[in-house]
């Protein structure tokens, strides 16, 4: 038995990692060893029990998986059949969609066929339509006829009557059209400006009608325009005349209330063809309109303010007024210059209120936010571009330097004028003084403009 105990090969111990044997040299190491090697041998039974503790999920979950393996061939038969059906659907819609696409152009085809067809019929009938309405004067369905033939490709339809029995009927269709274009835009012409010289405002819009049929948008509102600048021109003569001979309660502010009735004249014009333009030419297009009828209002204006200038010697006040200091000249009794403050102010307010007006007319009430900004910026630019504009400034700098000094010169007057009370307390300065700043500086605001309300509220202070 030793003899074949001697014969085996013993078996090699295996020692924990990190111990190494060679360095045990006593009991205590030893019992260190053993103690090392027996924590191991807990901690390695304690992950053993937690991996047994799951032995029944893991036994679940392989069940499920084998469960499912057994179905995955069902699976993937039905897979493959499911294949199978798409397939044979998509070969079938690519068959249907190119049977569509084809029946598609056809129909394309037919429909192009059939416009040619109604244009050629078309054709034809504006030249029998024209010819009849001219004959009897309905120049509005004669207009329409000239539409429609405008609004056909000419090329087109003789490319597609070339070599057919019609292709020479087409084509004088078209030479006969031209020419009773050009007959029909000479008539229209014509009795428009028949109409304005005899002032018939009917015929005056019956005529305007017929330029944007025509194709005469930008000629048509230039006719109106014209039209309503020699009405404006007219009126505001008129005016200009009675208000050189007023004498009554409204004399002192004749000129103001001139200016008024130029700017109302103006508005009421637009808002009486607002509509119309609207109606017939499209909302785009009254801007233009404002700009034309703008140049008209700077002409008057300007022929206005040489008579408020002349008739109310604005420069020479102005002249008085920043050379009163010196002793060659008398200074000017602020007293009279109370109401030619205020009618200067007045005119400035109305001037002002005109602008507002203009502003709301570009911008329109159905235009979206970006078309609003650039209508309001083109209203600006006009604005400040005008005769008016300019007017209005040299107003208004003519109004700060006289008002600077009715107020200086009134408040002078007023503390030489002073009483001192009976108690030796107060003076009437006071009151006074505070009564014409505030005179002067409401007088400033009612003239709505920022720049003499400004200038005021610094002289004040």
């Amino acid at each position: 038995k030793a003899l074949r105990n001697c014969g085996r090969k013993r078996p090699t111990a295996v020692m924990p990692e990190g111990v190494d044997v060679s360095s045990i040299n006593s009991l205590e190491d030893i019992k260190s060893c053993i103690a090392s090697i027996e924590q191991e041998e807990e901690q390695l039974e304690a992950e053993l029990n937690a991996i047994m503790s799951q032995q029944e999920h893991l036994d679940t979950k392989i069940g499920a998986f084998q469960h499912t393996l057994s179905n995955l061939s069902t699976m993937i038969s039905e897979a493959q059949r499911l294949s199978h059906v798409v397939r044979n659907t998509a070969r079938l819609a690519e068959s249907v969609s190119s049977k569509v696409k084809l029946l598609d152009l056809a129909k394309s085809r037919v429909f192009e066929a059939m416009k040619r067809v109604d244009d050629v019929m078309d054709l034809k009938n504006c030249v029998d339509g024209v010819r009849t309405s001219l004959q009897s004067g309905d120049y509005e369905k004669a207009a329409d006829h000239i539409h429609r033939y405008l609004t056909l490709d000419e090329s087109f339809l003789k490319e597609t009557a070339k070599g057919s029995e019609d292709a020479g009927g087409v084509q004088s269709a078209f030479q006969l059209l031209k020419e009773y274009e050009v007959q029909l835009k000479s008539i229209v012409r014509t009795r428009f400006d028949a109409a304005v010289e005899l002032k018939n405002p009917e015929e005056i819009v019956r005529f305007l009608k017929l330029f944007p049929r025509l194709f005469l948008q930008e000629e048509g509102l230039t006719r109106l325009s014209r039209y309503l600048n020699s009405l404006i021109s007219t009126t505001s003569m008129q005016n200009l005349q009675i208000a050189s001979k007023a004498d009554g309660q409204r004399a002192d502010v004749i000129y103001a209330d001139t200016l008024m009735l130029l700017y109302e004249g103006i508005a009421r014009i637009v808002e009486d063809h607002q509509p119309l333009i609207e109606a017939c030419y499209g909302s785009d297009k009254m801007p233009f309109l404002m700009e034309q009828l703008q140049v008209e209002c700077d002409r008057q204006l300007q022929t206005i303010m040489k008579h408020y200038q002349s008739k109310r010697s604005l420069d020479q006040k102005v002249k008085q007024v920043v050379g009163h200091s010196s002793q060659a000249s008398p200074r000017p009794d602020p007293i009279p210059l109370d109401n030619v403050l205020s009618e200067m102010a007045l005119s400035n307010a109305h001037t002002e209120l005109y602008f507002k007006f203009l502003r709301k007319k570009f911008v329109g009430s159905e235009a979206s936010a970006d078309q609003a900004t650039a209508a309001l910026d083109r209203a600006v630019m006009v604005i400040k571009q005008s005769r008016t504009s300019h007017l209005l400034q040299e107003l208004t700098s003519q109004y700060i330097t006289i008002e600077n000094y009715f107020l200086k010169e009134t408040f002078s007057k007023a503390a030489k004028m002073s009483t001192i009370s009976s108690d030796g307390k107060t003076t009437s300065v006071v009151d006074d003084g505070f009564f014409i700043i505030h005179k002067c500086i409401k007088r400033s605001f009612s003239s709505c403009s920022v720049d003499g309300a400004c200038a005021m509220l610094n002289h004040a202070w």
